[in-house]
């Protein structure tokens, strides 16, 4: 019954588009985000705060899912920058 009502409550998130406030600064237009999993990149993660934030673990954990993102569509002809935003990256 609680499977039905939360079904039903969220349904229509369905279409609903995506919306892009800030993942330039966070992702699509992060360097540093983009090249992967790097040891300069986990210091910069620690050092910096771009987005007017310290949050080293949100920074790695964009890094980590970038480096996914690469190694899934390595084989792939899709580059990272084609990827579907729903697909957290």
């Amino acid at each position: 019954m609680l499977t039905l009502v939360t079904l039903v409550v969220y349904w229509p998130i369905t279409r609903h588009g995506f919306t892009n406030f800030d993942d330039d600064g966070y992702i699509t237009g992060n360097s540093h985000v983009k090249s992967g999993l790097t040891w300069s990149g986990l210091v910069w993660a620690f050092e910096n705060t771009e987005t007017t934030n310290w949050h080293p673990l949100t920074w790695i954990s964009h890094i980590v899912d970038c480096q996914l993102v690469v190694s899934v569509f390595s084989n792939a002809q899709t580059s990272p920058d084609q990827v579907s935003p729903d697909l957290g990256v």
